[in-house]
């Protein structure tokens, strides 16, 4: 870490690598991921690759610097010729599938993160401590990772294109996932605790609200005002709801055929 301060990233990766050497050092929870970042800072991708494959059935499902990190190197591999439009009229190649792939997977482990990645969410200074698969950690990696997504091309926009495919393979992901375990409820909570009262929290999955309980709720309302109103004040209600009906029966009588309705 000290080197990486320094700027002595080539001697930081030589000690990293000798740390991986012994077994007891796996069990280092960023060693992999502190690793991988200062081959991207040395643009070193081939050896990065070779690096995240190698690792993908072991640690890569743990962490999502590296699952994310795997989905930029996809996405360079295919970026620089990505066009939505040709992709949905000739179909997808098969890299260009895996890059899709690559990508749901990341997105599924924390769904936070594209959201600061193609700055939908403004993005604030990461905080002390974080929480896996929350908006703290979404946070963190995009504040440290954003500047080598944007020197990728076409890594953006094929995220962009990409990333909403993830949610109709887990429409209920606090209940069950499709490559990982159900999203945990109760991150929100946390991560309100580790970010600064000014930060709107990301919620996942979205809780909109379904049309027809908004249009009850303020039917409900509605019924229940004007209970009141007429209870305080009958005569007026009872004014008032004669000339609603004499103008709606008026209305009716031109829009219906003469004398449909008696009179």
């Amino acid at each position: 870490v000290c080197n990486r301060r320094l700027g002595k990233v080539k001697d930081a990766i030589k000690i990293y690598r000798e740390l991986m050497k012994d077994n007891r050092a796996h069990y280092l929870a960023n060693l992999y991921e502190n690793l991988a970042e200062c081959l991207l800072e040395t643009h070193s991708y081939t050896e990065l690759n070779a690096f995240l494959l190698k690792q993908e059935e072991t640690f890569i499902y743990k962490s999502t610097t590296l699952c994310f990190t795997l989905a930029l190197l996809k996405a360079k591999a295919v970026g620089d010729k990505f066009c939505a439009e040709t992709v949905a009229r000739r179909g997808p190649t098969p890299q260009e599938l895996a890059a899709c792939e690559t990508i749901h997977r990341a997105v599924e482990l924390n769904p936070h993160v594209p959201r600061y990645l193609l700055e939908l969410k403004a993005l604030i200074p990461p905080p002390e401590h974080f929480v896996k698969r929350g908006d703290s950690e979404a946070i963190a990696y995009t504040f440290h990772h954003l500047i080598h997504w944007k020197r990728i091309e076409g890594a953006i926009p094929l995220l962009a294109a990409t990333w909403e495919g993830t949610f109709q393979r887990i429409p209920f992901p606090l209940e069950r996932g499709h490559l990982f375990p159900p999203y945990p409820s109760y991150l929100e909570i946390i991560d309100k605790e580790l970010l600064p009262p000014h930060h709107e929290v990301l919620v996942f999955p979205q809780r909109d609200t379904p049309f027809f309980m908004v249009f009850t709720g303020v039917l409900c309302i509605s019924f229940m005002s004007l209970t009141v109103v007429a209870y305080h004040f009958p005569n007026a209600m009872t004014q008032y709801a004669k000339i609603v009906t004499t103008l709606f029966l008026t209305v009716l009588d031109k829009v219906l055929p003469r004398g449909l309705l008696g009179f």
